[in-house]
């Protein structure tokens, strides 16, 4: 049963990522995301549910 919940759970969020849907997406989410995100030049950004809300 926890797998076929798991499944179920990824066809919902894989159509939610394929919808380019920020809002449907965020459904997902908790409201307690914490995202570190190293990009070019090490630069790093911190940032929560809130900024991935209004970003």
């Amino acid at each position: 049963m926890l797998l076929e919940d798991f499944k179920d759970f990824l066809v919902k969020y894989r159509t939610s990522w394929n919808s380019l849907n920020s809002k449907r997406m965020l459904a997902h989410h908790s409201k307690d995301l914490e995202v570190r995100w190293a990009g070019p030049e090490t630069i790093v950004s911190d940032w929560g549910f809130d900024e991935a809300e209004h970003g």
